[in-house]
């Protein structure tokens, strides 16, 4: 089985990535902000800046990542909670 995890932030993508690549090595092959986006003009300007789609990739797995809009954003609870 292969895992492919998906992590969301609340406007911190950009230097988490930068992070996770400083520690994990790979390569960043996506970093998309919402402004470069389709979703530019449907999106809160303050929001151009922060990231709609990032990936690392680690030899065979990807790590991706989004900054959510405040909307959809929820702080992570532990995984063992319904």
């Amino acid at each position: 089985m292969q895992i492919s995890p998906h992590l969301c932030f609340d406007g911190h993508c950009r230097k988490a990535f930068k992070h996770y690549q400083r520690i994990l090595g790979g390569n960043i092959t996506t970093m998309l902000t919402y402004g470069e986006s389709p979703m530019a003009s449907h999106v809160d300007p303050v929001w151009h800046g922060r990231i709609l789609h990032a990936t690392l990739q680690l030899d065979d797995v990807d790590i991706t990542g989004v900054d959510q809009l405040p909307r959809d954003y929820a702080k992570p609870q532990d995984f063992l909670s319904p």
